[in-house]
């Protein structure tokens, strides 16, 4: 859906990203009607917990009779942590989970939420504000990084004196990992509990910043919905394991 598209510069949700979102809302509550589903719940992140526009978005789903949640940037890092809290076995661990508008960076001692928050630091957003040309710069590089490290700041350092493994979530890591895999031929087709280590994450984005935006999805793994923009999502994650010297991302 993309909701967030073009967000950096306006600040607000654009006509056809709404069109999209009224879209694929009506594409579930049909499905949900047909297979006389209880309860539908629809969750918003952060296009719409930051858009100018957010009270006239949301006036436009009152003819859907849903309930409709915005989450706030903690309860989005706490459901990510819960997430990871119920699908591995490790007691403590950072988790960091990478979409379109935002990034949720939060912690967990003894499976425990312990605070998190969310990052202006999504792949859209990070690809319209700074990766604007077809072909990506050096300079767009390093502006990109560095507002990553001031954004994180904080959290970057904590990250370093507290070493527990960074378990990542959504569609930019899960991309980057079956790339990786895909070029060395990796036996399993399974992503959860795969470790991207940073030198194969650094590998791949030398890869992708040596094609312009409108064919990295010729890199076989990229997919093409998301090849435009995930360059965006690669380097945020290329700064976190730098800044806080960490080894790699399961």
């Amino acid at each position: 859906v993309r909701l967030g598209e073009g967000f950096a510069a306006s600040g607000r949700l654009s006509d056809a990203a709404v069109d999209r979102a009224l879209d694929a809302l009506k594409l579930y509550t049909d499905y949900a009607s047909a297979t006389e589903l209880g309860k539908l719940l629809v969750i918003a992140t952060s296009a719409v917990r930051e858009a100018a526009n957010r009270a006239e978005f949301l006036s436009k789903l009152k003819d859907f009779n849903l309930e409709f949640v915005v989450l706030s940037g903690e309860d989005e890092a706490r459901y990510g942590a819960l997430a990871v809290a119920n699908s591995f076995s490790l007691p403590n661990a950072w988790v960091m989970d990478l979409g379109g508008g935002s990034a949720q960076l939060s912690s967990l001692e003894d499976r425990v939420f312990q605070g998190g928050a969310a990052y202006p630091l999504g792949y859209v957003r990070m690809t319209e504000q700074f990766l604007k040309q077809e072909r990506t710069s050096d300079n767009e590089v390093r502006d990109l990084e560095k507002f990553a490290k001031l954004t994180l700041g904080k959290t970057l350092r904590q990250l370093e004196r507290n070493p527990s493994p960074l378990i990542a979530m959504g569609g930019t890591i899960r991309n980057l990992a079956k790339a990786v895999q895909k070029s060395e031929n990796y036996p399993l087709d399974m992503l959860h509990g795969y470790f991207l280590t940073r030198q194969k994450l650094e590998a791949l984005i030398e890869r992708l910043l040596e094609l312009p935006a409108s064919e990295r999805s010729k890199i076989s793994g990229i997919h093409v919905d998301r090849a435009d923009a995930i360059l965006g999502g690669a380097l945020v994650y290329r700064t976190v394991l730098r800044e806080a010297n960490l080894e790699g991302v399961f």
